[in-house]
């Protein structure tokens, strides 16, 4: 059985980059959630269609662009919570920007306001919103970050972790893993983006 490709901290150093020099800017118009582990952004900028998929399964981790063409996995009937959270604060906003923390398996995604393709009167207008990507093993995580505190997460952390809902969000412990060589300009173009 083959082994899957497990994102690095020098990989994430350079899907970052990209992302942002890809999706910098697009509006968030859909998100989902079709298995418990995995995130579905559907984002519209630079006049095309992306699909920004998250994987957090320990031993299944992904991160990166899709086109919009690609088949989407079948949703649930009924989006899980952690979904709809997502929804109620991101949607309608746009990526601002997407940056690798050095050293470590975690990117940090920052969104701007609700603009006018944003959600309506009901929905949280606050303009400090953060997805925080931690590919980082067995405990792998999304976080959401909204006005500084811990709004929710895809996974429950575990006790080591030490974050609370409504608590200020702080990283996970820097990494233990040995560092890596930067990547090469032109190992610095993944084939997924």
């Amino acid at each position: 059985m083959a082994s899957r490709w497990q994102p690095g901290a020098r990989d994430l150093s350079a899907l970052a980059p990209e992302l942002d020099r890809q999706a910098s800017g697009a509006w968030v118009q859909r998100i989902s959630q079709p298995a418990p582990s995995v995130l579905i952004f559907h984002l519209y900028g630079a006049g095309r269609q992306m699909r920004l998929v998250i994987d957090t399964a320990p031993g299944r981790l992904a991160f990166g662009l899709l086109p919009d063409r690609a088949r989407s996995p079948a949703n649930p009937p009924e989006p899980p919570a952690f979904c709809m959270m997502l929804r109620k604060y991101l949607e309608g906003r746009r990526l601002q920007r997407a940056e690798a923390v050095p050293g470590d398996r975690i990117v940090l995604l920052f969104f701007g306001e609700q603009g006018a393709a944003g959600g309506g009167k009901d929905r949280p207008s606050s303009a400090h919103a953060m997805l925080s990507v931690e590919l980082t093993g067995r405990t792998a995580n999304a976080v959401l970050v909204v006005q500084g505190t811990v709004a929710g997460w895809i996974r429950q952390p575990g006790p080591g972790r030490g974050l609370a809902l409504r608590e200020p969000y702080t990283l996970p412990p820097p990494s233990t893993a040995p560092a890596q060589a930067p990547l090469s300009s032109a190992q610095a173009r993944p084939a997924s983006l």
